[in-house]
């Protein structure tokens, strides 16, 4: 199981995610989907830190 509680990232000013909770399950498929800039890598790299 994967779990995030409370993820916040910036880059200076900008706000890229803010408070994002998370659980994935063994088994369970998840795709993160969303336009340039809204912050998909940041969360992939914080999560998984």
């Amino acid at each position: 199981m994967l779990q995030v509680e409370h993820i916040a990232k910036t880059f200076g000013e900008r706000q890229v995610l803010e408070d994002v909770n998370l659980q994935v399950n063994q088994g369970d498929v998840v795709v993160i989907l969303g336009p340039s800039g809204s912050g998909k890598r940041p969360f992939s790299v914080v999560s998984t830190t």
